[in-house]
Parts: structure tokens; sequence; C-alpha cells
């Protein structure tokens, strides 16, 4: 009996000792989970839901115990963002008959209370089995990584910009070696026929045919700085121009690019006089016209360009006071939804197929409208089409004068060393020089050049030179002839004009640059301007 009592008393004591061991355990599990940094939870696999959290973790996403408990088998629906459930079901079904020592580790976003987006990346093991052995529950630790995640977005974003600068630096350079060729050409088929016009009978016919090629080269000339100004290397150059004259120019060219089911209103209610680059302008037309057709090419439609005044009397929210010409283009096509329309002016974004489109045009539109000193909005919803309105100031008192092709130009007499490697333009240029009365000395070959000059400095009164030569650049070529003979004029031609080219003609005292082609009036008005006549 004593033994049975002596065996009660211990066991009474033992009892008291593993309970107080129990709790002094507990307590020391609840204070590393009340202290932790880390998020903690248990996940019951077959309730689908947390059936425990600590407080990092309330915290965290911002709701309560209670919060949490009561979205029941809604969990994963409710917290995490939709793109990511999949793969974390996935991560899920991996651990059911995982062993116990496995640790699966996975990284994806929780949606917290206010409706922002936190990252996690959480490390789970089995935490309890049924009698089968498969996994019911597991534990889960898992750390914030919203500000890594947010640091490597922010990285991916510069590095996407990054490319595309320097995709436009690449666009940059094609631009300018296409410049430099296609102007030499085009100076060589305006250079003739300017000389054309000035040596033949007086057919009409005939001059009118060669009125017609200056008149084409010149626009030529337009499109070439238009790729220039879209490569950002030129200042765009803006004149008084008539946007309705702008329009009707450009319309044929719209018209024969629309099929049949496509028609065309236009509403052109005022002479509408700007500063604008009449070359930018066309392009805005015919980029939103082009965009407007691909809306519409399907099922066809109505193209609308209508030309309006705006006066705006007190301070608006886009506009300054004052008087406004304004372009709008609307179509019947598809229209577009508003997370397409916010994004709509970003460079490289379109929603055209692939090789489609570029995703520049709208984003050039822009730029240029902004360049003028004007705004450009747009309205659109899905299936009941677009409108594209922009507002440029109004030009007061222009003068608005078109080019006199056959208006006679200054002469001179003075000698001119004309330098130039292509061939045809040397040639028609300098007849054209020798027409207006010079004695025009040409080669295509630098070397040639500086060496006739070696030989008679004084004999010249002027030097005509292109930059791109084989051997030695047009600046170099100054810069010899200037040891020679300090003060010498020179014009220096180039194809495609850079900063560092003019800054450099500049410094050398250069009297003038000039970015090819250029007419023959126009020459000759340099010319005597650099003589000082």
């Amino acid at each position: 009996m004593v033994i049975i009592m002596k065996k009660i008393e211990n066991y009474s004591e033992d009892k008291e000792k593993i309970e107080k061991a129990l709790k002094e355990n507990q307590s020391f599990i609840g204070q590393i989970l009340a202290t932790t940094p880390n998020l903690i939870y248990v996940y019951d696999l077959n309730r689908k839901c947390n059936v425990y959290t600590n407080h990092e973790i309330l915290d965290f996403l911002g709701y309560t115990s209670e919060e949490i408990k009561n979205m029941g088998n809604e969990f994963l629906k409710n917290i995490l963002h939709p793109e990511d459930m999949d793969r974390v079901i996935e991560h899920h079904k991996n651990m059911i008959a995982a062993p116990d020592e496995e640790i699966y580790s996975i990284e994806y976003r929780m949606k917290h209370s206010d409706g922002s987006l936190k990252w996690i990346c959480s490390r789970d093991n089995v935490f309890k089995r049924n009698s089968e052995g498969m996994a019911e529950q597991i534990l889960g630790t898992a750390i914030d990584i919203t500000e890594i995640k947010t640091a490597e977005e922010e990285k991916e974003k510069m590095e996407k910009q990054l490319r595309q600068a320097q995709k436009m630096e690449s666009i940059g350079t094609l631009a300018g070696g296409i410049a430099h060729d296609f102007n030499n050409i085009l100076g060589t088929i305006i250079s003739y026929s300017e000389l054309g016009l000035n040596t033949i009978s007086d057919e009409l016919s005939v001059k009118n045919s060669l009125e017609g090629i200056i008149r084409a080269g010149n626009r030529a000339k337009d499109i070439i700085r238009q790729i220039i100004t879209f490569s950002r290397q030129t200042d765009i150059e803006l004149k008084p121009v008539s946007l309705g004259e702008i329009i009707k120019e450009t319309l044929p060219l719209i018209r024969s690019s629309l099929p049949s089911t496509i028609k065309i209103k236009t509403l052109i209610n005022t002479d509408g006089i700007v500063m604008a680059d009449h070359a930018q302008i066309s392009q805005i037309l015919l980029n939103l016209c082009s965009n407007a057709m691909d809306s519409m090419i399907e099922h066809g439609g109505v193209l609308e360009i209508n030309l309006s005044r705006l006066n705006i009397m007190s301070e608006h929210t886009d506009l300054k006071p004052g008087d406004y010409i304004v372009l709008t283009v609307t179509d019947t096509g598809h229209g577009m939804e508003k997370d397409i329309l916010e994004r709509i002016f970003d460079p490289f974004f379109t929603t055209k197929n692939h090789g489609k489109g570029s995703g520049m045009g709208l984003s050039v539109v822009h730029g240029i409208v902004k360049s003028h000193g004007g705004i450009i909005k747009v309205w659109s919803k899905p299936k009941k089409g677009s409108s594209f309105q922009i507002s440029i100031p109004e030009f007061h008192n222009p003068v608005h004068e078109k080019e006199i092709l056959h208006e006679s130009v200054p002469s001179g007499k003075e000698n001119i060393l004309f330098i130039d490697d292509e061939e045809d333009l040397l040639f028609s240029q300098g007849q054209m020089l020798k027409f207006q009365g010079y004695n025009v000395t040409t080669t295509t070959s630098s070397m040639e050049a500086l060496k006739t000059f070696q030989e008679n400095p004084c004999d010249f009164d002027l030097i005509i030179t292109d930059q791109t030569m084989p051997d030695m650049t047009g600046i170099e070529i100054v810069k010899k002839i200037l040891h020679i003979r300090p003060g010498m004029p020179v014009i220096l031609c180039t194809g495609y004009s850079e900063k560092s080219i003019e800054d450099e003609a500049k410094s050398l005292g250069i009297k003038y640059l000039i970015t090819k082609p250029v007419t023959a009036k126009n020459f000759a008005k340099i010319i005597r301007n650099v003589l000082g006549q």
C-alpha cells in the first residue's frame, strides 16, 4: 500500500513537472512566434484555408485573425494575385506526398486589405499527416520581398528604356546614312532640272515638266527631313503654313490608299494659318488617317477630316487664352478600350499584329504636336469609333507666299573652287554656277583640290566643299586651306547635318553650312551673302 501511495505521489510530481515543462515550451514557442519578423502560418490542404497565422502576417496583410478565419476555403481566392493562383495550387499538390524533410520554396503576390500587392518568399514543409500518411497541413515561413521585387521591376524597366534608347540611336544612325545619300541624289535631280529650265526654249510643256520634277524633289527633301526629325537629329523648321492647303495636298495620297468601303468627308471652315513644319503636319495627318483606315479595314466606314477655328477667352485646363486652329480626324471604326486609350502615346506600344507596326506612330504624333506648342486629345469607345483633336496656336499676320521656281537669281564673276565626290551633282551645280557668271573649277578629289589651291591660293574667291569626302573630310580640307590662307571664304555642304559638324564649322570661321539639296536660287543667294555683295 505504501509502495502504491509512493508511486502515486511520484506520478503526481512527474505530471506537474511535465505540465510545467509543456507550459514553458508553449510560452517559449509563443514568444518566438510573437517576436519573429517572419510570416508564419499553418495551411490546411483539405479545408483550403489557414488554421494558424501569426501576428506578423496579420500586420503584413492588414487583416484580423477573425477576418482570415471568415474567408474559409475562399482564402486563396481572396488573398492571392489571380496570376499566381495556379502556381500556388500546383505548389500545394507537390507537397501532398512529399517527405517530411523536404522543403518547398515559392514566390508569389498577396493582396493587402487596402488593395495593394505584396510579394513574399515562402518555405513550406509537411506539418501534419493523416492515417494513410498523406499530408493534411503544411507549415510555412515567409519573408517580405516586396522591395526586392520592386527594385527588380525598376531595373527591368530601366533596361527596357535603355534598349529603346539604343534602338532610337540606331534609327538615328540609319536615318543619317540614308539622308546623306538620298539628298545627294535629290540635289542632282533638282540641279539638272533647274539647269534645264535655264537652257531650253520657251516650250511650255517642257518647262511645266521640269518644274514638276523640282517640286517632287523638294517634297522628297521634306520627307528626308521628317526622317531626321523623327530620329531627333535636327530641329524642326517652323514657317507660316496653311493647314487647309496641307489637307488638300495630302488628300489625294490618302484617297489612293483607302479601300472603296471607306469614304472620306472633309469640312474646312478656316484658312488655318499656323507656325508649323509643313512636312511634319503632313506626317501627322497621314499617320492619323492610316490608323483610322486600319480600324475600319474589315467592315468599312467613314473617315472625317475637319478643320476649324477655336477662340479661348479665359484660362483653360489645357490651352492658354487665344486663337487656335483645330484639326480633327474621326473614324467609325472598332474604337478602343480605356486601358488601351491610356497607353496609345507610349513609345513602341501597338495593338497591331507583329510586323504590322512599330508602335512609334502616335508617339511621334504626340511629340510633333507638343513641339508646335499644341495639344492632342482623343475620344474613343469600343465599337463607337475614335476621334483625334489637335489644337495648334493660330499665327496672325502671316507672310504666306509660294516660291516662284523660275525667279531670277543673283549672279557674279568670282572664281570658285567646287569640291564634291558626287560627279553628277558636281557637274549639274557647277554648270548652274557657270550659267550665273562664275568661273568654276570642279574636282571630285579632296587631295587634288588641296593641291590646286596650294599651287594658286590667291586665284580663288570662294571654296565650296562637301563634308563627306574620301581621303579627307570637308572639315579637314578647310583646316589645311585656312592654314595656307587665313580668312578664306568657305561654304561647307553636307547631306546630313550633325551638331558636332555645325559646332566645328563655326569654330573654324566657315561662313555657311548648307544641308543638301539646295535650290539654285538659294545657293546663289548664299554665295552672294558669303562674298559680301
